[in-house]
């Protein structure tokens, strides 16, 4: 689906000297209906990766191919930005109509959409994403989940394969969050390939897999189920570990061998009463 193959970039690559280039070496692959999850520091690299992804950024080596399509390629360009649905963090940077479904049908009037599939397209869209009842509202009267809803409604309606979100969930309140996070379960469930850019380990331990990037370059490439083997190297890189995470591994290390991915206390308590019982 989406394959890196050896891409160097630098939004100044004439005066920067190579090991300082925003990104370095990068070869990776996402295949179609995965679930990655991409952290890092500030600064690492995380977002300039992501709009190498749909083509709004061009690699200065190497190359990205998206479902076979070269982002390089001009004749190939709106293909792949029509596959792939970048989320930005801030999602009154991607708002452009005068109501909720001006928006939404904004892309698909773009595309020559008939008007008669806009309709079901943006219907669907709210539907899915819990804003039937804003259709004529203006965006400005929506909270800031309730945007970062129609951000993602915006490209649903596009129908794209794949749907980036780039720290989505950084300027919303923790409600907003939940709801946002609960929108990336579902699309991956519905068969979506995601790429979760964030700062947060919690957040990341959503997904199946998760990519360590650190001044430019891929340090981690590891299953979220997997994380115990790649703590020492994730203490290195000063990784916020979250309290039930670290929870998990004290209990780990006192011989009980709980599921390292659970979300709630609740989950974790029940689990480790059961294990006790078996003792």
């Amino acid at each position: 689906m989406i394959h890196f193959q050896d891409v160097w970039f630098d939004y100044s690559p004439e005066i920067t000297p190579e090991e300082q280039w925003n990104l370095r070496k990068i070869s990776l692959s996402i295949q179609p209906g995965e679930y990655l999850a991409l952290i890092g520091k500030n600064g690492s690299g995380k977002s300039t990766l992501a709009r190498l992804c749909n083509g709004l950024l061009l690699p200065d080596r190497g190359q990205v191919v998206i479902d076979g399509h070269s982002t390089a390629n001009p004749d190939h360009i709106w293909e792949v930005r029509r596959k792939v649905g970048l989320i930005f963090q801030n999602p009154d940077n991607q708002i452009v109509g005068a109501t909720v479904a001006d928006d939404i049908a904004f892309g698909l009037e773009n595309i020559g959409c008939p008007t008669a599939e806009i309709r079901e397209r943006v219907d669907y869209a709210m539907s899915q994403m819990g804003l039937t009842a804003f259709a004529d509202r203006s965006p400005d009267q929506l909270s800031g989940g309730q945007k970062q809803r129609l951000a993602i409604a915006s490209f649903l309606a596009l129908q794209p394969q794949v749907m980036i979100f780039d720290e989505a969930t950084t300027m919303i309140d923790p409600q907003g969050r939940a709801e946002i996070l609960q929108i990336i379960d579902k699309l991956h469930q519905d068969g979506k390939t995601i790429l979760h850019i964030t700062h947060s380990l919690a957040e990341a331990m959503k997904a199946e897999r998760i990519l360590l990037l650190d001044q430019g370059e891929c340090c981690l490439d590891f299953r979220s189920a997997d994380i115990l083997q790649v703590w020492e190297p994730l203490q290195q890189y000063a990784v916020d570990f979250p309290p039930m995470l670290l929870v998990a591994k004290h209990l780990h290390d006192w011989g009980y061998p709980i599921d390292i991915k659970h979300r709630q206390p609740t989950e974790m308590v029940e689990e480790l009463w059961k294990l006790h019982l078996k003792k």
